[in-house]
């Protein structure tokens, strides 16, 4: 893999491989900066999305894509038992499914949790793996090359319940453009009232 990647300056976000970049949530400073370095989409891993971490989305040219696919790590306020919190296999493809889409059609993406170690590297390790053909294990310890701060892969925690092989290889059928007709389309959600 060449790393003659971009580099960011002012924002903490490092690229991993040429599709991909990891970083903690942008400010709305950070906008300009991330586009001059080819990011075309943006997905944002944050479970709850409030104006701190929506800001920088307002700050975002148009030709930036942006998707929400949140989930929840236990950090903030409530502390919880590492471990004890884990993605449902339903979430879980549905949160891999997207991302790869969303991978094949605006890369590179910018990947971002609040911190840019987590949950991010996590979903970037499966993306990683299914782009490499390599375990996810290793998809970290070759990403942390560039961003070394980045936990290690959760299979005992995110991803213990799901079947993490099955997750690379939906990604990987996926990003090859090779998804089933059962691969649902980008949803968006509608409040009705």
């Amino acid at each position: 893999m060449n790393g003659d990647f971009p580099t960011f300056k002012q924002y903490d976000a490092h690229f991993v491989h040429r599709r991909l970049a990891l970083g903690p949530v942008p400010e709305p400073r950070d906008a300009e900066e991330i586009r001059s370095r080819g990011i075309r989409g943006i997905i944002n891993l944050v479970a709850v999305c409030a104006r701190p971490q929506m800001a920088y989305v307002q700050a975002l040219p148009l030709s930036i894509q942006w998707r929400h696919l949140g989930f929840w790590d236990g950090a903030g306020v409530m502390r919880i038992e590492p471990g004890t919190i884990s993605l449902t296999p339903v979430y879980a493809q549905f949160l891999i499914e997207q991302a790869a889409l969303f991978v094949r059609e605006y890369s590179p993406v910018l990947i971002h949790c609040v911190g840019g170690v987590g949950r991010s590297g996590n979903v970037a390790a499966l993306l990683y793996a299914a782009l490499e053909g390599v375990e996810p294990e290793e998809a970290v310890e070759r990403m942390r090359a560039f961003r070394p701060q980045l936990a290690r892969f959760s299979r005992e925690s995110f991803w213990r319940d799901c079947r993490v092989e099955e997750l690379v290889q939906v990604a990987r059928r996926v990003l090859t453009g090779e998804a089933s007709e059962d691969t649902p389309p980008f949803v968006s959600c509608v409040l009705q009232g």
